[in-house]
């Protein structure tokens, strides 16, 4: 049994539409012989093929996830923009301590965590290290989420 050469199929095929009927039967003929060489019938090459419909569908499936996916991933690059803005931090200082103040009033609960990194960050002087800003950013919005108030 020898696999079907599709190329060459095609191009015997196409000698089918010779003008001349003689030329145009050899070339069916010889379609049909290279055919049953490879095992195969007429139908199974003229059928769609089930592992076409399954590769269709699992491209459709994975685009489908893939589109999922980058919508994710700009949902949270646009939330990590509004959390991760340092242009707009005034004082880390003040914004420590209004956590802190909102904690004393009983206004939203912090765990033993924030409240020691609040209270450093709240004598910090000079600029916070880039880990800490990521924090501070996350502590200030949580609280600000759970109180509704803005942070300064």
């Amino acid at each position: 049994m020898n696999p079907l050469d599709s190329q060459r199929l095609a191009k015997i095929m196409g000698l089918t539409d010779s003008a001349h009927d003689g030329e145009a039967l050899v070339a069916v003929r010889k379609a049909n012989a290279q055919i049953v060489a490879a095992g195969m019938t007429w139908d199974e090459i003229l059928r769609p093929s089930d592992n076409l419909r399954i590769a269709v569908d699992a491209a459709r499936l994975l685009l489908s996830e893939n589109e999922a996916l980058r919508n994710e991933i700009e949902r949270l690059r646009r939330g990590a923009r509004d959390h991760d803005d340092w242009h707009s931090v005034r004082d880390h200082r003040a914004q420590a301590r209004w956590c802190l103040g909102l904690h004393a009033e009983g206004e939203v609960c912090l765990n033993d965590f924030d409240q020691e990194f609040l209270s450093a960050v709240s004598r910090w002087s000079g600029e916070l290290p880039k880990g800490h800003e990521t924090i501070l950013s996350k502590v200030v919005a949580d609280v600000g989420r759970h109180t509704g108030q803005a942070a300064p």
